[in-house]
C-alpha cells in the first residue's frame, strides 16, 4: 500500500513493515522522469535509516546520474561511483545510514520491471550490503511510480503505483495537487 502524507510518500509491505520517502527524494525522481523523446534513463541508490526493531524505514537521500554512468532510452548502467558516494552518506550519517535500494526511471506511463530489471534487483541483493532484510526498487514512469521490494530470498513484492501529473514543474512542485492520495 502507498499513502501520501504532507510531503512525503508512505509505504507498508505485508500489513507491518513501513517506509517513507523524503520530500527530496521524491522531488529528484521528478526532475529525471523521461517525458520527451530525447530523455535518457535515470537512475541511482536510495539511502536512508533503517530501524532494526520496527522494521522501518527512512528514504532520505539518493544517487543521481553520474559521469561514468551508461544511459540511453531504454537501459540505465549504475557506475561504482554510486558506491562511493553511499559511503560518504554512511559517515556522514556516522553509520546509521545506509544502502536501502534501487531507483531508475522508464519512457512509460506506467512503469512494470523488465526481466533485466528483476536480475538487477537479485544481483544487488546478493552482492550488497545494506542494513536491512530487503531493497526497495522504484521505477519511475511518465505518470507513475512504481514501488518494489526484494528479499533476500529471492522474493519480489509489487507494493504499488502512485499517479504524478505530468504537466508539473520540478522547481515549483506541489505534492498536495499532484499526487494522488489514494491507488
Amino acid at each position: 500500500m502507498l499513502q501520501f502524507i504532507d510531503t512525503r510518500l508512505k509505504w507498508v509491505e505485508n500489513n507491518q513493515s513501513e517506509g517513507v520517502f523524503s520530500e527530496k527524494v521524491l522531488l529528484t525522481w521528478v526532475k529525471y522522469r523521461q517525458c520527451h523523446v530525447q530523455d535518457k534513463e535515470a537512475g541511482g541508490l536510495l539511502m536512508g535509516r533503517f530501524a532494526q526493531d520496527t522494521q522501518s524505514m527512512l528514504v532520505d537521500d539518493l544517487t543521481t546520474p553520474m559521469f561514468f554512468d551508461k544511459r540511453k532510452r531504454r537501459m540505465f548502467y549504475r557506475s561504482k561511483s554510486h558506491n562511493r558516494e553511499l559511503k560518504k552518506y554512511w559517515k556522514n550519517t556516522q553509520g546509521y545510514g545506509g544502502l536501502l535500494g534501487l531507483w531508475h526511471t522508464h519512457p512509460e506511463n506506467i512503469p512494470t520491471p523488465s526481466s533485466m530489471d528483476i536480475t538487477d534487483l537479485k544481483n544487488q541483493i546478493m552482492a550488497s550490503k545494506y542494513v536491512t532484510n530487503r531493497l526497495i526498487y522504484i521505477i519511475v514512469g511518465i505518470t507513475h511510480i512504481g514501488v518494489w521490494t526484494g528479499y533476500k530470498n529471492g522474493k519480489v513484492q509489487f507494493i504499488g503505483h502512485i499517479a504524478v501529473d505530468n504537466k508539473i514543474d520540478h522547481h515549483d512542485y506541489n505534492f498536495n495537487q499532484h499526487i494522488e492520495k489514494r491507488l
